[in-house]
């Protein structure tokens, strides 16, 4: 099981590299640039094909990758084009890798249910509301075990056993229940799982999104549940048989799409030799229409080392 849950989290790290890298390649030919190679991982080669112009390469460790893009290079120039306009080009380029990193996770996000459990629509039973239950809170657990849509409730539910229902209210407290029932479903509940609300779900603010995501990330790492507690969470350990098969494909869509979302966070960091840095490097050539001198790449370093303090710290 270690060694699936390895596979696996290998496959979910490079999906993520291949689009960034992917991101970057399209918008390059989408502006008539030309990629003389583009690569994921390192070490040594698995696979390498030759199309178009390009080499595609894919090696064993999948840490890293580059879409090698002539016209990136800063010693690039063309006499037939403002520099101005090769500065708007090579944003579009350097941007395109982090937004195809966030439409990803977005598009698994919403596959893989509502990342912030499943919300009540009506509550008819008067214990439930005794203890503060009530109309749009969220359960988000049972028995410790994270919930992303109605058909997990029916699969965890305990028949006839004391079940500990997870619920947040809409001022964010959470608040635990127990519950015994002898039905898949929680009687007196009714819940709002649908289309709409998926799409809801990942239209969070962008404060809401980050802790959220920070979370999901503190959780795969160390493998402890900010839900619930000292709780192991089920992402250190989606491979296990308990798990029914639709589940674990749910928790892979997650673990994928936050490995994108933070691939998409952390290169537009204005740090160098991330994309952020270079996008904010080209903000000079294109408002004052002329090249960025070695003095002022250091003084843009600097600033985009303090920016990334503040906005980590």
């Amino acid at each position: 099981m270690v060694v699936l849950s390895f596979i696996q989290y290998i496959v979910s790290v490079s999906l993520v590299l291949l689009i960034h890298e992917f991101g970057h390649y399209y918008a390059a030919k989408a502006v008539g640039f030309r990629v003389s190679e583009l690569s994921v991982g390192f070490g040594a080669t698995i696979v390498e094909r030759k199309q178009s112009g390009t080499r595609f390469i894919m090696k064993c460790f999948p840490i890293g990758g580059y879409c090698l893009v002539q016209e990136l290079d800063e010693n690039y120039s063309d006499k037939n084009m403002s520099l101005r306009m090769l500065s708007i080009k090579r944003i579009i380029v350097l941007i395109s890798g982090p937004l195809a990193n966030l439409l990803f996770a977005s598009t698994l996000y919403f596959l893989s249910g509502n990342l912030q459990g499943v919300p009540t629509y009506k509550i008819d039973d008067d214990m439930l509301i005794q203890q503060g239950v009530t109309e749009d809170c969220i359960l988000q657990g049972i028995n410790g075990i994270r919930i992303f849509r109605e058909n997990d409730i029916r699969y965890f539910i305990e028949l006839d056993n004391v079940n500990v229902l997870s619920f947040k209210n809409p001022q964010g407290t959470r608040i635990e229940v127990d519950l015994v029932t002898n039905t898949q479903d929680i009687s007196g509940i009714v819940f709002r799982d649908n289309v709409s609300n998926r799409l809801h779900s990942n239209m969070l603010s962008i404060w809401d999104l980050l802790n959220l995501m920070s979370n999901l990330v503190r959780e795969i790492i160390v493998g402890e549940s900010s839900l619930f507690g000292a709780s192991t969470n089920p992402y250190t350990r989606f491979s296990k048989e308990r798990f029914p098969f639709y589940y674990r494909v749910t928790l892979f869509l997650i673990i994928t799409g936050t490995f994108s979302f933070t691939t998409f966070y952390i290169n537009l960091l204005p740090v160098v030799m991330f994309d952020g840095f270079k996008v904010f490097r080209l903000v000079f050539p294109l408002v004052m229409n002329r090249p960025t001198g070695k003095q002022l790449t250091i003084t843009l370093a600097i600033i985009g080392t303090i920016l990334t303090l503040l906005i980590l710290f």
